[in-house]
């Protein structure tokens, strides 16, 4: 018997996966805004739409276009959230109050949501119980890239945002980096999953991406997306 062309059948077995696809997720948000729309394709191109706005990652790189309507333009995702870190760290509104009680995370069993199973997790502090925070995270092999779509995207910005409780930033990070979120809170819910394809127009940058100094004289007049 030849053994290196069955080892080779087996490994094969062994790394065979699903082939990949396009995946279209849409999330309702609870407090009527219009939906949130997260799209990936199988080459790993992202796009997540929310209000005012769409994260685009194309080609490896990730950008903000905000909407006409708040200014329009493009910046480079890690250009906007560490400005707006700096804007918020000089102005004293991001400093995190003494003696903040220690983050912790927990989990409380399942939820199944749009058809899909996940882990309810709870962000939480043990001094105080009734300060908490649900999010549901589905570990699906076939939702991975979802899952890290929404990391990359929503990560950045998350933990620019939450400078005044570090602690909740962290918890935050690493649910996104645990599945796919099916829910958080009482803010976004999933409310649909399509596998098809999806456009290659639909990660296409609208316009060139302006300078970190361009976006902060835009800042500064007043054209802060919302």
């Amino acid at each position: 018997m030849r053994f290196k062309p069955l080892l080779a059948a087996v490994a094969a077995l062994l790394l065979a996966g699903p082939a990949a696809a396009d995946i279209t997720a849409r999330y309702t948000q609870l407090n009527g805004s219009p939906p949130i729309v997260v799209q990936v394709s199988d080459g790993g191109d992202s796009r997540a739409r929310v209000t005012d706005a769409t994260y685009l990652t194309t080609g490896g790189a990730s950008y903000l276009v905000v909407d006409e309507g708040q200014g329009g333009y493009v910046v480079r995702l890690d250009d906007f959230a560490s400005l707006m870190a700096e804007l918020l760290s000089a102005s004293g509104a991001s400093a995190p109050p003494p003696n903040q009680p220690d983050v912790i995370i927990t989990e409380e069993g399942t939820e199944v949501v749009a058809g899909r199973t996940g882990r309810v997790y709870v962000i939480g502090t043990a001094n105080n119980p009734s300060d908490r925070f649900e999010i549901v995270i589905c570990p699906d092999a076939d939702l991975a890239p979802l899952g890290r779509a929404m990391a990359l995207h929503f990560g950045t910005i998350m933990a620019s945002a939450s400078r005044s409780a570090p602690g909740v930033g962290r918890a935050l990070v690493d649910l996104l980096g645990r599945g796919t979120v099916l829910r958080i809170g009482d803010m976004w819910r999933l409310e649909s999953i399509e596998i098809g394809p999806v456009p290659p127009s639909a990660f296409a940058l609208p316009s060139a991406p302006i300078s970190r100094e361009e976006l902060l004289a835009r800042l500064r007049a007043g054209r802060q997306p919302r």
